[in-house]
């Protein structure tokens, strides 16, 4: 799939006729991979079973995993579409916010399946369950809110993020 994802980004590229912009879109996407970004957070994160870290780190490890896979989704778009850099800062806020509610969401979730992942530190672990839910909360509020200069045309944004703010599994 990752063979696809890079094909498919060089394709957009020269589908928008902006063949130059292929080689910023895909270095975005390599980036948000690599070890820096969802790889290296996967590998830093299974490394906190049995183990424990700071929610400092903990926040660090998660905007590796889900949150660069988010901004990716955003920062490739933005490179091959010269979005405005006022729109582009607001999807990466948006983005960055997101992915972060995510991955707390999911450990709320593990947390509350009977084979949760059990001796690993979660944002639970650090804030309790109803912090964690308040972090969440807050952080999809934040995503929305970074969508102000969209106006209208950030529907879709907002209600994937608040399904994101309902979501039980």
């Amino acid at each position: 799939l990752l063979g696809t994802a890079f094909d498919l980004v060089a394709r957009n590229a020269e589908d928008l006729g902006r063949p130059e912009a292929g080689a910023a879109a895909v270095r975005r996407l390599a980036e948000a991979i690599g070890p820096a970004g969802i790889i290296g957070g996967q590998h830093q994160d299974l490394a906190l079973f049995g183990g424990s870290t700071t929610l400092d780190n903990l926040e660090s490890i998660y905007a590796c995993k889900a949150g660069e896979l988010f901004l990716a989704a955003v920062r490739v778009p933005a490179v091959l579409t010269a979005l405005p850099d006022d729109e582009a800062l607001a999807l990466e806020k948006y983005a960055a916010n997101l992915g972060l509610a995510l991955q707390i969401t999911d450990d709320l979730l593990d947390a509350a399946a009977e084979d949760g992942d059990q001796g690993k530190t979660t944002f639970a672990t650090h804030l309790g369950v109803g912090g964690a839910h308040a972090k969440a909360a807050e952080l999809v509020d934040a995503a929305i809110d970074a969508l102000a200069v969209f106006a209208d045309r950030a529907g879709p944004l907002r209600r994937m993020a608040e399904t994101l703010r309902a979501r039980t599994a």
